[in-house]
């Protein structure tokens, strides 16, 4: 998990509810840094409320990790996305 909440407040979810509407994250440096605590698994998946809420944030650690090597999956907020991000 690298990031909780959101500052989205949709009405399918729950999370503004249950943790109220925000967002804090982990640095992009100390998120790397536990990833590669894990380099040994094939895939990572990011369980973040909504991972993708900092573009620049999320580009940064996805290009880092692709370089790295190993596959991710990680839950999007429903709506427009970045073709950058999902590519």
């Amino acid at each position: 998990m690298t990031s909780r909440e959101c500052p989205y407040d949709c009405t399918f979810c729950s999370v503004t509810a249950m943790l109220g509407r925000g967002y804090r994250y982990t640095r992009e440096d100390r998120v790397l840094e536990e990833i590669r605590h894990y380099r040994d698994h094939d895939y990572i998946f990011f369980c973040d409320d909504n991972f993708a809420v900092n573009k620049k944030r999320t580009k940064n650690i996805l290009h880092r990790k692709i370089r790295e090597g190993s596959a991710w999956s990680g839950p999007p907020r429903s709506g427009p996305r970045s073709p950058t991000i999902l590519s």
